[in-house]
């Protein structure tokens, strides 16, 4: 909020952290426009836990959105597409690498247990 005078974002992704990370996101979504995309998949729990602090967040008109994959296959043909003409470059959110079959396991017990420093782990398969 220091950031911004006070005023917050106009959007907020949330792609790791659980539950802390998505109330910073309200706690920083500016007031009456503020969105909130929540990509992380917090497996294992029960409930959505918001802070009673941010809780305001839902009367302020914020709006918080999320879903594993909307538009399937077709959205990940254009991800993909995007990906090979150059016009993203997902190397940025690759946080941990992993060679050879042996290492899914391990990588899948990362996104398992969500450190704070995942975004997304890779296997390289050789």
């Amino acid at each position: 909020m220091g950031l911004t005078g006070g005023v917050g974002v106009d959007a907020c992704i949330v792609a790791g952290g659980g539950f802390e990370a998505l109330n910073n996101a309200v706690a920083v979504a500016r007031f009456g426009y503020g969105n909130i995309a929540m990509l992380d998949v917090v497996a294992g729990e029960a409930t959505v836990t918001l802070n009673n602090m941010y809780i305001v967040g839902f009367l302020a008109h914020k709006t918080i959105k999320g879903g594993l994959c909307p538009g399937g296959r077709k959205r990940m043909e254009r991800l993909l597409s995007m990906i090979k003409y150059g016009r993203i470059d997902p190397a940025k959110l690759i946080t941990h690498r992993f060679t050879g079959l042996e290492s899914i396991e391990p990588a899948f017990q990362l996104m398992v247990d969500k450190p704070k420093d995942l975004i997304k782990p890779i296997v390289f398969i050789e």
